[in-house]
């Protein structure tokens, strides 16, 4: 997919890729690996080393990005739509009592970070023996009430990694299938992405999508690559250009652009200067 090109052939300086490098060290980054591509040539990569091109990395939160590529693969499938109520896929998890703000909480909402959880409360502990569960029913474990516990759905941004982690369950749900296998059909197998690209698993034998995919930094290029190709691949559109236009877009406001992370927020993507955009 990638082939190889010198900065002056793609029109980049070299001079300045050097001086953001060098700044990077002696700020301390600690970097692991950095590539650059411009369109399908990559003009620089380099790895520190104990890591190296063949290292799978644990994203951490860049994994919700792939979260919602599968959940527009869902859409497209016919599986679900952005407006559904969450609840309406998990009914044999969500008590009777489950927050009024969960119960009106759409897939949307989810995506766009702006759910019913208020920030204090929406962690959970990492040992608990399902996380889905504890999701629709941790305010009654946090002995907290649903006055101090939420708030209406959608009506602002808040960064909320449970209802991440509630989409990939979903996914899972919906398809039969991990977001590991459903991915690898729909998307990996089809751009060139590793056979050790993996999700870790939460308690609950859940993908642990808000925080644990596994690959190599040429597959997350080549994952970013399709992105920005708005779901086309080789002269095919394996995931519709509407879904990603707007999930990297600032569909709502989460700051006053005083940083690059206040530019506001798509689906699962936050966009920044100069009309870009980061997983």
């Amino acid at each position: 997919m990638f082939t190889y090109a010198t900065p002056a052939q793609v029109g980049i300086s070299a001079k300045s890729i050097h001086t953001l490098v060098k700044a990077l060290e002696e700020m301390g980054k600690e970097s692991h690996s950095i590539i650059m591509a411009r369109g399908n040539q990559i003009f620089y990569e380099q790895y520190w080393e104990p890591f190296h091109a063949q290292l799978p990395h644990r994203l951490y939160s860049s994994t919700k990005s792939f979260v919602s590529i599968a959940v527009g693969f869902a859409i497209d499938d016919g599986l679900c739509a952005l407006d559904d109520k969450i609840v309406d896929y998990f009914p044999d998890d969500v008590p009777d009592d489950v927050l009024p703000a969960i119960r009106q909480q759409t897939i949307r909402n989810m995506l766009m970070m702006s759910t019913g959880y208020l920030p204090s409360c929406g962690n959970w502990f990492i040992d608990h023996e399902d996380r889905v569960k504890f999701y629709f029913s941790h305010n009654r474990e946090c002995n907290r009430s649903p006055k101090e516990f939420s708030k209406y759905p959608g009506a602002f941004y808040d960064y909320d990694s449970t209802g991440t982690f509630i989409l990939g369950a979903m996914v899972e749900r919906l398809t039969g299938k991990s977001l590991e296998a459903y991915l690898r059909e729909k998307l990996f197998d089809k751009i060139g992405v590793s056979e050790s690209a993996h999700f870790l698993k939460c308690p609950g034998g859940h993908s642990w999508g808000d925080s644990a995919m596994v690959c190599t930094p040429q597959d997350f290029l080549k994952v970013a690559r399709f992105v920005l190709n708005y779901g086309c691949h080789n002269g095919q559109q394996l995931l519709s250009r509407q879904y990603l236009v707007d999930a990297t877009s600032p569909l709502i406001s989460n700051g006053d652009r005083t940083n690059y992370k206040s530019f506001g927020y798509g689906y699962q993507f936050f966009a920044t200067w100069d009309n870009c955009f980061f997983f």
